[in-house]
């Protein structure tokens, strides 16, 4: 009957060992130099920045807080959804290991 209950208890727990899979989780914060101990490598740091547009000039884009980007190499879209405000344009801006790739104005 022991027996009966060993091979019970190891069926249940290969069926759930291979039923979830186990994730490992990676931090993508901005980690300066090596990787960090449990940090898969080659994953790239993906950051989301929002900001209110001054203008785009020159293709360069200004925001109000006084940064610039330049909008060479980058994927450039204009939302067609229902503005935010009349006056004020946002731009979401999506950077992959600290360069701009892609720009969304709404």
């Amino acid at each position: 009957m022991l027996r009966f209950k060993y091979i019970v208890v190891l069926s249940i727990l290969f069926i759930l060992f291979t039923a979830y899979p186990i994730q490992a989780v990676v931090s993508t914060g901005g980690s300066t130099g090596g990787s960090a101990a449990g940090e898969l490598t080659g994953q790239p740091a993906i950051m989301k920045f929002v900001g209110v547009v001054d203008k785009i000039e020159n293709n360069t884009l200004y925001l109000q807080s006084g940064q610039k980007y330049s909008l060479n190499g980058v994927k450039v879209e204009y939302s067609k959804g229902k503005p935010i405000s009349r006056s004020k344009k946002m731009a979401d801006m999506f950077f992959v290991n600290g360069v701009l790739k892609e720009v969304t104005i709404r």
